[in-house]
């Protein structure tokens, strides 16, 4: 969980340094001068793969950048933005003349005609600027930092298999994905699997409850695998599930001990995890109840403890 939490922080500081740029979710890499003399840019690309991999690997194809690639909400990326969508010839001069540093920067500070395709290529030689030629040093040591463990050259070697894996970073948690995920692992007697299929039924419904529950199902893959969102490449080793079933009654034992061990067998018994080995135990429990309050308490307990971000 330590060493979970660690790389969590490490991947979050370092998409939120200045080699980075725009809003959560639209991240882009940023010119930044110090970031380049600190050699920051090949530090980044040995650490984090989910960016850029349109620039760097060309993939998916035939699909160039546009403005809807280049950081959201910036100037640069409004007035290109104002020229894509202009309706008229005299609207994209206006834009040309009030950005013509921009223009004579990028090398783009050229007449246009009425034609609609002397437009268009301004806007994509505009985006090339700005997400290419501009970043060549920084696109370089980044690639450069890929280039650990030679992970650069298998997605040059697989772009396809990598796209979801770097794009598409977690899966979005829902019930049917938290139960598909576990393998369960039933016991070989046959007294002991009928209790246990009870076991999985209040499971199912404790996973269909979500919302209603005072855990959310984040907190609950937490608790089972350590990990708080499903990645898109799975989680190793697979998460599987097992039972913890009552102390049986011993020979001898007087009937007031064997009551009040029924009486406290549902209360007795919580569930267990091995973060580890992704290992999730499950109480058998006689009733629904008794088992999401004993899901509930010992999942609860264990959010309070996690380590908070400062």
């Amino acid at each position: 969980m330590a060493k979970q939490h660690f790389l969590k922080l490490l991947v979050q500081q370092i998409q939120d340094s200045e080699v980075f740029e725009g809003p959560e979710g639209s991240k882009n890499l940023a010119l930044d001068s110090k970031a380049l003399r600190d050699d920051l840019y090949f530090d980044a690309g040995c650490c984090s793969l989910s960016l850029w991999f349109t620039c760097l690997f060309n993939y998916p194809p035939n699909q160039p950048l546009s403005v809807k690639h280049m950081t959201p909400y910036t100037h640069f990326t409004c007035q290109v933005s104002r020229i894509a969508e202009a309706e008229s010839l005299d609207d994209v001069k206006d834009v040309m003349e009030e950005s013509w540093e921009f223009m004579e920067l990028a090398g783009c500070n050229r007449p246009i005609s009425s034609r609609l395709q002397e437009r268009e290529a301004l806007v994509e030689d505009l985006v090339s600027f700005m997400m290419i030629t501009r970043l060549q040093l920084p696109l370089q040591r980044f690639r450069e930092g890929l280039q650990t463990l030679g992970v650069f050259d298998q997605v040059q070697l697989f772009p396809a298999v990598f796209l979801s894996v770097f794009c598409d970073t977690t899966v979005r948690l829902s019930a049917q994905t938290v139960d598909q995920i576990f393998t369960v692992n039933f016991s070989e007697q046959e007294e002991r699997l009928s209790p246990e299929k009870a076991v999985v039924a209040f499971w199912r419904n404790f996973l269909q409850d979500y919302g209603k529950t005072s855990i959310s199902l984040q907190d609950l893959l937490s608790f089972s695998t350590g990990s708080e969102n499903l990645p898109v490449s799975g989680l190793l080793p697979p998460p599987s599930i097992s039972f913890l079933h009552p102390v049986k009654a011993r020979r001898g034992e007087s009937s007031r001990i064997r009551k009040r061990k029924e009486v406290c067998r549902d209360e007795g018994l919580f569930p267990q995890s091995k973060p580890a080995s992704k290992h999730l135990l499950l109480p058998i429990s006689s009733s629904y109840q008794a088992f999401k309050s004993s899901m509930e308490q010992v999942i609860s307990h264990h959010v309070q403890l996690l380590p908070t971000e400062s």
